[in-house]
């Protein structure tokens, strides 16, 4: 077996940690949204919109890099390049088999956090959404703008497209 090259284990313990910064961020853009929301400040909606996008769009990009590094990682330890984070941990020397157990089991825990964190705005979302629209049709107003998951934009109804509110 060849020996192991370190410094690519190295990169891929700075992917992983570039991916758990990317996650906090994301993390707390998913806090901020919620905290607007809550507080009923729908004129910054727009602008927490746009910082979570930057934010989940950081995480994409951030994503595709940790798995870059990881395929080659894992070719590098004689595993298949579709290897998994826990599959390279259990094939790599000490100290790595113990660093990348624990980035591991840190990414999970904070990837958790988010998506309950991303299904909690959504939620509070439609339910701001449902009260939006209903205040509208009880005055006469039609149904406000918004974006589908195409990303085309139209009238908002029981779906969750994010209001845009400077049309």
């Amino acid at each position: 077996m060849d020996p192991v090259d370190t410094k690519l284990l190295e990169l891929l313990a700075m992917r992983i940690e570039s991916q758990l910064d990317a996650l906090r961020h994301a993390c707390f853009r998913f806090e901020v949204l919620k905290a607007v929301v809550a507080a009923g400040k729908q004129e910054w909606l727009p602008e927490s919109n746009a910082d979570l996008a930057q934010a989940l769009r950081a995480l994409r990009q951030s994503d595709r890099e940790f798995r870059t590094v990881l395929a080659d990682s894992a070719r590098s330890l004689g595993l298949s390049p579709e290897a998994t984070l826990r599959e390279v941990a259990v094939a790599a020397p000490e100290p790595w088999d113990f660093v990348f157990a624990k980035h591991r089991e840190a990414v999970e825990q904070r990837a958790r956090q988010a998506d309950e964190l991303g299904r909690a705005c959504n939620q509070i979302l439609r339910k701001l959404l449902s009260t939006l629209n209903a205040a509208l049709t009880m005055i006469g107003g039609e149904a406000p703008l918004g974006y589908d998951e195409t990303g085309g934009q139209g009238s908002v109804t029981g779906s969750i497209g994010l209001v845009n509110t400077r049309i």
